[in-house]
């Protein structure tokens, strides 16, 4: 099992040709909306090909800048793996210290 993660303004889900059995679904983690995909790449090692992704916007969209969002793979071995992928992204937790300001500046 691996796990990558992306925070920043240019997150999302998006589908690829070389993603098979596709699944996208609304999950709610720690009271914030996003979206859960899990698939099979057929890009990577065999022994590794197995994805469950999260995509779950932190700060909307404000200022003209885009939204601040986690997005989030776990890469494992069999599909059987992914019900842990979830049960790990639904165990997340964000924490309420405010972050860095996307106010325009002058």
């Amino acid at each position: 099992m691996s796990l990558s993660l992306d925070y920043g303004l240019y997150s999302g889900v998006s589908k690829y040709d070389h993603y098979i059995d596709f699944k996208e679904n609304e999950i709610v983690i720690d009271g914030k909306k996003g979206t859960i995909a899990t698939y099979r790449d057929s890009t990577m090692d065999s022994e590794q090909s197995w994805v469950a992704r999260i995509f779950v916007k932190i700060v909307p969209r404000r200022n003209g800048w885009g939204s601040v969002a986690l997005n989030m793979f776990i890469v494992v071995g069999d599909r059987g793996e992914l019900a842990t992928a979830e049960k790990l992204f639904r165990s997340i937790r964000f924490s309420k210290v405010p972050g860095p300001s996307l106010q325009k500046k002058g």
